[in-house]
Formats: structure tokens, C-alpha cells, sequence
């Protein structure tokens, strides 16, 4: 996904981690892992401070987009996995 306004930067989610990329350089900013999870779906808010991912423990997790750390957890998003 691309943060609004934004055609540089994109976002994408892959099994264990999360990647934040250069369009232009093809280049790897950021990586964000959670042990042993997998990251079903990966969104930025509107107003680019958030990365929102869903998890197969069924919980949403909120990083910084700039450090990779975790800004929230909302437990018990779902029964199962997060999509």
C-alpha cells in the first residue's frame, strides 16, 4: 500500500514480516518482525503516522513507520487470524 499522497514509499506484508520500500531505488527501508507470527494484511493511515497490520494470533498491531516499533496492540481482534 502507498501513504496518501505518497508515490515513493509503498508498503507490503509477506509471511513473518513487513517491509517499508523506496519506489524509486527499489530499496529496503525497514523491516518489522514479530517471532514466530505471520502478517496477513498491512495498511498505513490516512494520515501516515501508523502501519496497521493483522497477525495469525488474531491480533492488530500498530508500528511507527519511520523506527518500526510498536506503537499499539488491540488483542482479541479476531477469534483466528487477523486478514
Amino acid at each position: 500500500c502507498f501513504p496518501r499522497g505518497c508515490s515513493e514509499i509503498f508498503i507490503t506484508c509477506s509471511l513473518s514480516d513487513i517491509r517499508v520500500w523506496n519506489a524509486s531505488t527499489r530499496m529496503e527501508l525497514l523491516r518489522i518482525q514479530v517471532p514466530n507470527l505471520v502478517c496477513n494484511c498491512v495498511a498505513i493511515s490516512e494520515d501516515g503516522t501508523s502501519i496497521v497490520s493483522g497477525w495469525d494470533d488474531g491480533k492488530i498491531r500498530a508500528f511507527f513507520p519511520e523506527s518500526g516499533k510498536l506503537q499499539y496492540v488491540i488483542t482479541d481482534a479476531h477469534a483466528e487470524s487477523v486478514t
